[in-house]
């Protein structure tokens, strides 16, 4: 923090007030911009982080990823084809996805609530999870 304090001061917007106060507001705005970025870049460098997909939904398994790869297959199929079959096909498709995710839905927040029957602190969790 001192480093970049130090640097500051010694920078344009500080060390140079007298020179700026002949610039126009534009000028300003763009020397404000270009000295700050700089000392950003020097203390803050960008550094690239990769962010991993987590599981999509506690209750999200195998058979939930393959029927919404069915789903987009069939909506890929009907954007290409521009068929009304298609389009049934991948309507269809998207309402046994939909249906199946409300089933499994249903059925984990069911199992944990009879797991966690007993215990209320571990209860109050689930149903703090469920309710968001």
């Amino acid at each position: 923090m001192s480093a970049f304090e130090s640097d500051l001061s010694k920078s344009r917007l500080v060390a140079e007030l007298d020179q700026l106060t002949s610039l126009s507001v534009d000028e300003l705005a763009e020397v404000y911009d270009s000295e700050l970025v700089s000392l950003i870049d020097k203390h803050c460098p960008v550094v690239k982080m990769r962010c991993r997909a987590g599981k999509i939904a506690p209750w999200f398994d195998a058979e939930c990823c393959m029927s919404r790869r069915r789903s987009r297959m069939m909506e890929r199929r009907y954007r290409k084809s521009k068929s009304h079959a298609d389009r049934l096909t991948w309507i269809q498709q998207l309402k046994v996805t939909h249906s199946l995710y409300e089933a499994k839905r249903n059925n984990y927040w069911r199992s944990m609530i009879a797991d966690n029957r007993g215990n209320t602190k571990k209860l109050w969790r689930t149903f703090s999870a469920v309710t968001g």
